[in-house]
């Protein structure tokens, strides 16, 4: 029982292979091809993932974990970082040469604390496409949602802090802050001015 993330390949037919096998969808997004189900009581998870892959229908099942936060990274290994084991992380990162480091830009709308303890070294040439300076910090608590974002690809593997990033190391982040008139709903503003500096730069 649980919940499991599922993307399809069709839509249509995974919507109605889910009616016709009493699967609760518990929500859902077309222009993604993504299911949030409800795993059934009686099915494991693994039952359950079997089950879907062989339908042909689906190209990815991720079961909805909830992880303990510890304390080390000791006691806080790889495989408790589900989603690194489901992208194949470790292939990937056994391309990449011992001392190779790759740039990944981010677009974002809202600032990145650039001084968080996890991403500190982990930048290189930010760009504030709204004020056309460096400085991508957030000017309120409005707009922090770059910080995570980053996170994700860059955080520093080696602080003992908890976390692993998909980069593991390897990955330096080019932030591009593009948006403006943050509101605490969410939403923010751009151009297409802004976005054409974000993209050539």
């Amino acid at each position: 029982s649980g919940l499991a993330v599922v993307i399809t390949n069709d839509y249509k037919k995974a919507t109605s292979y889910f009616k016709d096998n009493n699967i609760e969808v518990k929500d859902s997004f077309e222009i993604s091809k993504t299911f949030i189900v409800d795993i059934p009581d009686h099915v494991i998870y693994n039952d359950f993932y079997n089950l879907l892959i062989a339908s042909g229908l689906f190209t990815s099942i991720v079961e909805d974990k909830i992880v303990e936060h510890k304390s080390d990274l000791t006691n806080y290994p790889y495989s408790a970082h589900w989603w690194l084991g489901n992208m194949n992380s470790s292939a990937a990162w056994a391309q990449m040469g011992a001392a190779s480091v790759v740039d990944v830009a981010v677009i974002e709308g809202d600032g990145c604390e650039t001084t968080h303890p996890d991403l500190i070294g982990k930048f290189n040439q930010n760009w504030n496409c709204v004020a056309n300076n460096s400085n991508v910090d957030p000017v309120s608590d409005n707009e922090k949602h770059g910080t995570p974002c980053a996170g994700i690809i860059a955080a520093n593997c080696a602080n003992n802090e908890l976390v692993l990033s998909t980069g593991n190391d390897k990955v330096k982040v080019q932030f591009l802050k593009v948006g403006y008139n943050h509101t605490s709903s969410g939403t923010w503003s751009t151009s297409d001015s802004i976005m054409t500096l974000a993209v050539n730069k």
